[in-house]
């Protein structure tokens, strides 16, 4: 049932207004039966969850149009999540993702999940986009989507985000 919430997403985004990508993406969902175990959903939905909420930001800035284009994709590299409350079956919730920060290889995204104004959940994510050559850099990226400006400030907490990446990567390695 995961692609069919895609396709809502996709089809969706054609009817919602264009997006800058320094603007967020706000999604109204339903949690499905598919999604729970017994009654709470489960922590693997959250995940499809937050990759709708990346899925529609690139389709309404208009990364995604540039993307297939170009052969591109954009593979995460890694993932914080918290989770604070339980989301039970039906419920609606909204999903808020935005991107937070980029430097020369990286995309950070931020997405958070809410319930009646009551955090549920929340996210860090960092992305690349890779072309048939290699690594696009994220300025390139917002050049091709018209998009000038320079990155927002550095969150001090993606330096600590890196050095854990940083970790898990020589904790592999070994």
């Amino acid at each position: 049932m995961r692609w069919a919430r895609f396709v809502f997403v996709a089809i969706g985004s054609l009817w919602r207004p264009r997006l800058r990508p320094d603007e967020q993406s706000v999604l109204d969902i339903r949690v499905w039966l598919t999604d729970v175990d017994l009654s709470v959903v489960n922590n693997a939905a959250y995940f499809v969850y937050f990759e709708l909420g990346r899925l529609d930001l690139q389709l309404r800035t208009g990364f995604a149009r540039i993307a297939v284009k170009n052969g591109w994709f954009v593979p995460m590299r890694s993932i914080v999540v918290e989770y604070w409350r339980p989301l039970k079956r039906f419920q609606k919730f909204r999903l808020m993702t935005k991107v937070l920060y980029w430097d020369d290889e990286w995309i950070y995204f931020d997405h958070r999940i809410e319930r009646n104004g009551v955090y549920i959940a929340s996210a860090f994510s960092k992305s690349m986009v890779i072309g048939k050559s290699g690594r696009i850099a994220p300025t390139a990226v917002g050049l091709e989507l018209g998009f000038k400006d320079a990155a927002p400030e550095r969150p001090s907490f993606i330096g600590r985000f890196q050095e854990g990446d940083d970790l898990m990567r020589k904790r592999v390695r070994e």
